[in-house]
């Protein structure tokens, strides 16, 4: 008796773009495995700039290099959106334990909903109490000193849009690929200048933004800019690191900032920084998870920070007059935990710094197919399957072919592999999917 494997063979699963797939690798014989990868073009780039004393030099470089940078997924004729918000996410005070001093000099802390109001330069009264970077209590300023005053926003963690004296009417809070003079629109958007009043804290201002009911939610400031079948790419751009709340000397926790973890706790420094990031980066990941029915990932993370002793030396070298700043130790950590990237901010000009991030990013994000890993006596096929061109409606990829794929390591896990898409193996067209297929060998039929 002869057993012909493929015509035997059992497909387990066909992917499409709706529905969440299972893992579609297996390492029994005998059976083929088809996944089904769509090809899409949507990607929401979020710049989350330091608006400090020091970093206006800095926000006007990311502007110059903001060409090159985009220019990566025009060309590729991505769908793409950006859009800007500062590290900075608590202004005024809400804690209670402050309460009973606050009576005492006759005034209480800001609401919320006071807070949010003094971000956007509305009137408000002056009688409130907020806390400096020192943590001393000072006096909310007048309305005319409101630091957002210049710009379109819904508090922390909303996208920012200059407002335009010339055009009261212009809002491009969203800085899309048809949207005109792009260029000049970002660069209106990330030069926000030195109107920072409390401690940066980028990775808080992400989850501000991806969270909050008010931003996120039916009608929500932020909620267009966040699509749900888009791919998101976050830059951190900051000469401090993320401000935990936590005095220099490790001990305690300040009052006068919130961190991502909720209440008091008795944790030492090392122990809350990586609770810390450990909490940023789950509910990043569960924001944007993995779908293996979509070519590439979903979720890539950079930072442009001091790296350094050095380059803290190189701030100082190139304005004596600022905050060189410091070694930005979590953002780095945070970049390494989501296999992500690390540019130091010492560069007098970003422009290949940034064009590279591009590269990069488009190459992980839409070009790079995990597969878990290879199946023992079995061959795997890539397709390039286009029901719209009629002339050749599938294409079979060669692998290590310049117009094909190749098979690498897979960044996040070791042992697993990674279909990279190389020249024309990369989709163009919005109909075009990628299949990938384990069969068996001729040479695993089972003769009589």
């Amino acid at each position: 008796m002869k057993i012909d494997l493929l015509k035997a063979a059992v497909a387990l699963s066909v992917l499409s773009a709706c529905g969440t797939p299972p893992p579609f690798f297996v390492h029994e014989q005998g059976k083929s495995v088809n996944q089904m990868v769509t090809v899409d073009e949507k990607i929401d780039i979020l710049f989350v700039v330091d608006n400090s004393l020091s970093m206006e030099n800095k926000q006007t470089k990311v502007a110059k290099a903001f060409k090159d940078f985009i220019q990566k997924f025009s060309a590729r004729n991505l769908d793409f959106q950006v859009g800007v918000i500062s590290t900075e996410v608590d202004i005024g005070l809400t804690e209670k334990s402050l309460s009973e001093e606050l009576k005492t000099k006759g005034l209480k802390a800001s609401t919320p909903a006071e807070v949010a109001d003094y971000w956007a330069g509305l009137d408000m009264p002056v009688s409130r109490l907020e806390a400096d970077s020192s943590g001393n209590l000072q006096l909310l300023r007048p309305r005319e000193e409101s630091p957002y005053r210049n710009f379109w926003n819904a508090g922390p963690g909303s996208l920012l849009a200059f407002k335009n004296p010339l055009d009261p009417n212009q809002k491009f809070t969203i800085i899309g690929r048809d949207t005109p003079n792009k260029e000049d629109r970002f660069t209106e958007n990330v030069r926000l200048g030195q109107i920072s009043l409390n401690p940066e804290q980028g990775l808080k201002a992400v989850i501000k933004a991806i969270s909050r009911p008010e931003l996120v939610g039916e009608g929500g400031w932020n909620k267009d800019f966040f699509r749900a079948d888009a791919r998101l790419a976050i830059i951190i751009l900051s000469d401090e690191d993320e401000s935990l709340g936590i005095r220099p000397n490790g001990m305690g926790k300040s009052p006068y900032v919130k961190d991502l973890l909720a209440g008091e706790s008795t944790l030492n420094r090392d122990q809350r920084v990586e609770s810390y990031i450990n909490e940023f980066v789950s509910r990043l990941t569960a924001f944007k998870p993995k779908n293996s029915s979509l070519v590439g990932q979903r979720l890539y993370f950079a930072v442009v920070v001091n790296t350094s002793e050095a380059s803290i030396k190189a701030n100082l070298q190139s304005n004596p007059s600022i905050n060189p700043g410091e070694v930005g130790t979590v953002y780095i950590e945070t970049a390494k935990r989501l296999n992500g990237r690390v540019l130091d901010i010492a560069f007098d000009d970003y422009s290949d710094q940034l064009a590279e991030f591009g590269e990069r990013i488009i190459k992980t994000l839409f070009e790079e197919i995990p597969i878990g890993q290879v199946v023992e006596n079995q061959t795997l096929r890539v397709a390039l399957v286009d029901p719209e061109n009629k002339a050749q409606p599938v294409t079979i990829l060669v692998e290590n072919d310049p117009n094909g794929y190749v098979l690498i390591d897979d960044k996040d896990r070791a042992r697993e592999k990674v279909v990279k898409l190389v020249g024309k193996g990369i989709p163009t067209s919005p109909t075009a999917k990628i299949e990938l297929k384990w069969l068996p060998r001729e040479a695993t039929k089972i003769k009589k």
